[in-house]
């Protein structure tokens, strides 16, 4: 009896046949592997990131609860002040300021905020354009009420030291001057003792209800800003009216006219 056998060309067809299907096998592997690493690194990276808020918040809501429960034998008593506090294995650092000793730009005198911005170094056309946005906003009865609203209406315009001019101004505090003994030495010097603003700051209580500027970093990590009250209530202690990234400081420019 005859057997047909396949032919030599059938029988290299078929070898790269299988060839072609390991390699596309392998390559199906590969992608479902790649993108199972993908995933799982998008997913340490979120439960990073996560962690990281919580660790921020935990130590700013310990940093809290340190002034309301230890009063005056409380490290964060009296500001400016800075430490750092473990949270689990994470060390997040805090930096607490009064924003009573910024300059509101709600409610300082026109006149004060246009002297500040000339002690920073801001040429004559953006302190128009500046103040006059601010009258024209009061005239209208609205407010700044947000770090970009007020780096809106702060513009390019920059401090000649390379001083953060937002770092100094704030919009909550509600003071027609800023406290004197808790100034931004940055706003102390453009203000040049206006108000009896001093040089460096001093380490005094912040009066009751102050908002407080805390910022919070971990190493290796961009920092976040939060502005906090304490009002001693019971339902609500605490509250936090800004939390984000701190505003952009531009580099040193030449003085303007």
């Amino acid at each position: 009896m005859r057997v047909d056998r396949p032919r030599r060309d059938e029988q290299g067809f078929v070898l790269i046949a299988a060839i072609w299907l390991l390699i596309l096998a392998g390559s199906i592997a590969a992608i479902l592997m790649l993108r199972s690493m993908a995933g799982a690194t998008a997913a340490a990276e979120h439960q990073d990131s996560a962690q990281r808020m919580m660790a921020r918040d935990s130590a700013i809501e310990t940093m809290l609860a340190d002034r309301l429960f230890n009063g005056e034998r409380s490290v964060w008593w009296t500001v400016p002040a800075a430490g750092t506090i473990a949270i689990g294995d994470r060390r997040v650092t805090l930096s607490v300021t009064s924003e009573s000793g910024r300059l509101d730009v709600n409610g300082a005198d026109p006149a004060l905020i246009d002297r500040a911005l000339q002690g920073f170094g801001v040429g004559a056309a953006d302190r128009t354009r500046i103040v006059a946005r601010l009258t024209a906003l009061r005239t209208a009865k609205r407010r700044i009420a947000s770090l970009p609203e007020l780096l809106a209406l702060i513009g390019g315009a920059r401090a000649r030291s390379g001083s953060c001019i937002a770092d100094s101004l704030t919009w909550i505090s509600g003071m027609a001057e800023p406290r004197p003994d808790q100034m931004p030495s940055d706003l102390a010097r453009a203000l040049g003792g206006a108000g009896g603003a001093a040089a460096q700051a001093s380490r005094l209580p912040p009066e009751g209800g102050a908002a407080l500027r805390v910022e919070a970093s971990e190493a290796g990590r961009p920092p976040m800003i939060a502005i906090v009250r304490t009002s001693g209530l019971p339902q609500q202690p605490t509250s936090i009216s800004v939390w984000g990234a701190p505003a952009p400081c531009p580099a040193t420019v030449t003085q303007r006219s």
